[in-house]
Parts: structure tokens; C-alpha cells; sequence
């Protein structure tokens, strides 16, 4: 049996895009999910994004997930270790 008590799921919050050929040249965005839906920021323009597109595509340099149901205050996050999980 898992010692996991809740199942881990995690949603798509934000992607960091490169845009270029060159890893160190080039320009980057960001594409973030906001309460008003999908926004894009490219340096002084933030856009919204057409409801039903997606954020992942091969531009994509960093991507960020938030765990479902977990906590958003870091004093109630329970400190875990892979030599130590949490039961």
C-alpha cells in the first residue's frame, strides 16, 4: 500500500516560451492562468488568450503545475523527505 493519502494532481498554471533559434538569444513570454482565464504577457502587452487554445506547444522552456488541494499557507505544509514521507 502507498503511503500517499491524497492523490497527487497537479494543474497547468503558467509557461515560460523562448522564442528563437538560439538558446541564448532570443525572447521569452509567458502564457498564465488567471481567474479571468488564460493570459499571455510579452513585455508590455498582456493578451488573452482564444478560450479552447492550448498553452503547450514546442516553444515552451518552462512549465509550472500547482498541486490540487494543497495547502496555500507554507505553515501548514508538512515538511517531507524522500528518506521521510509523510503518513
Amino acid at each position: 500500500a502507498g503511503l500517499q493519502k491524497e492523490p497527487l494532481i497537479y494543474d497547468l498554471v503558467a509557461v515560460v516560451d523562448h522564442h528563437g533559434d538560439l538558446a541564448d538569444a532570443g525572447h521569452y513570454t509567458a502564457t498564465c492562468r488567471r481567474p479571468s482565464g488564460w493570459w499571455r504577457f510579452d513585455d508590455n502587452y498582456a493578451t488573452p488568450v482564444e478560450q479552447g487554445a492550448s498553452a503547450i506547444g514546442r516553444q515552451n522552456y518552462v512549465l509550472f503545475f500547482e498541486r490540487r488541494c494543497a495547502p496555500t499557507e507554507p505553515s501548514a505544509i508538512a515538511q517531507q523527505r524522500a528518506s521521510e514521507p509523510f503518513q
